[in-house]
């Protein structure tokens, strides 16, 4: 009687598991691989980037939001500063969406060595990983493309000697219109998981082991243990090194190209102007300089944009009148200077795992030397809280 109820509960769990396309493979020789010290190093990793990460960019967007309200709401102020706090308050909920959904998951498989979020949970989750981590690419590229935008009005009122006017409204368009772009091409890239990732259960002596995998690491696994699996059409078509390879110019290599772009022309221009001194104190001359808002704070000077063009530079005796190059203060900005951090804190933190992933899909004999390189995409993780500490210094000016 026993025999007969445990073959009906096996009979019952090989229905469900194809209900769910699962293919279960049984192998004499295998058991489940058992924790190493690395893993318990992940683990308190992941749990203190996910404590601190969280509480900082948390209390990041609040503060962010308030200013926004404040800005928008209050003062109906709708200018590059407002536009900068958007980008800001955007980054931030892509940092937490990266936090949430990615640290929490990852534990838990460490913690049991096992997948048990069933095969849409394996599909959907894949997607959600991708499409957050692409978020962040794209934001960041966003805030790229912005200062570049900016910059080269600057540096066009600047050539023409004509006053520099930004439509508020308009240009927070330009910031949603960047925005909204940034979340619909995350999406876009991160379909092809629903269609790659499937979850497979393999069983042994011992019972069975499920695992989310992707359809290569499945192959890679089968070729090790002798089991044999069915590919799906998506698999057949798209070779292992085309997915890598798109996978990663999506997530990185693109933003990456658009950002060197952006910054380049930024970079080149400045260079051009490098050479040409301010005058010292001088008379008021035409108005050179353009201001993105009324006022600006460089370390202890107040610098005032009158409606005359003429900038008076107030010290703690004496007020003069100074001609102050637009490029110069636009290098001075505190908006500038963040976006620039924020940009190059990304680039350090991501391009490392980016080249040797890249590296090894695209030579598989180097997989075996650049297996002890995985710890890289922790650095991933950081940028994830280096952000709100580059955007929690004190008020943001232009």
């Amino acid at each position: 009687m026993a025999e007969r109820i445990n073959r009906s509960v096996k009979a019952i769990r090989h229905v469900l598991l194809r209900i769910e396309r699962l293919s279960a493979y049984r192998m004499t020789s295998f058991s489940p691989p058992t924790h190493v010290m690395s893993d318990y190093f992940e683990i308190a990793f992941l749990i203190v980037v996910f404590a601190v990460g969280c509480t900082l960019n948390v209390i990041v967007l609040v503060q962010a939001t308030k200013q926004y309200k404040r800005s928008t709401v209050y003062l109906h102020q709708k200018n590059v500063k407002t536009g900068h706090l958007l980008f800001k308050i955007h980054l931030i909920v892509t940092n937490l969406v990266v936090l949430v959904l990615y640290c929490p998951l990852k534990i838990a498989w460490l913690v049991t060595y096992e997948w048990r979020f069933g095969d849409i949970g394996c599909r959907l989750i894949n997607f959600a990983w991708m499409g957050a981590f692409c978020l962040v690419s794209n934001m960041v590229t966003s805030i790229a493309i912005d200062r570049a935008i900016i910059f080269r009005r600057l540096m066009k009122a600047k050539e023409t000697g004509e006053g520099l006017l930004i439509d508020g409204a308009g240009y927070l368009r330009v910031v949603h219109w960047l925005t909204i772009g940034s979340y619909v091409l995350a999406i876009i890239c991160s379909a092809p998981q629903l269609v790659f990732w499937r979850l497979h259960v393999f069983t042994h002596d011992e019972g069975s082991w499920a695992q989310c995998v992707s359809e290569w690491q499945l192959a890679d696994a089968c070729a090790q243990l002798g089991c044999t699996f069915k590919p799906s059409l998506a698999a057949s078509t798209v070779s292992r090194t085309t997915y890598a390879v798109c996978h990663t110019l999506v997530v990185f290599w693109l933003p990456f190209s658009v950002i060197v772009l952006c910054y380049g022309i930024i970079l080149k221009r400045l260079a051009s102007y490098s050479c040409a001194r301010a005058p010292p104190l001088a008379p008021p001359l035409p108005c050179e300089a353009i201001a993105l808002s009324r006022s600006s704070t460089f370390g202890d000077t107040e610098i005032i944009h009158e409606g005359s063009g003429v900038i008076y530079e107030t010290t703690s005796n004496t007020t003069w009148e100074r001609h102050v190059p637009v490029w110069r203060g636009q290098m001075r900005s505190r908006i500038f200077k963040t976006a620039a951090a924020v940009v190059l804190c990304y680039l350090i933190c991501w391009l490392p795992y980016n080249v040797v992933t890249l590296a090894a899909e695209l030579n598989r004999d180097l997989v075996p030397a650049l297996a002890d390189a995985d710890f890289l995409k922790w650095f991933i993780l950081i940028n994830a809280v280096t952000n709100p500490l580059l955007y929690g210094c004190p008020r943001d000016s232009a």
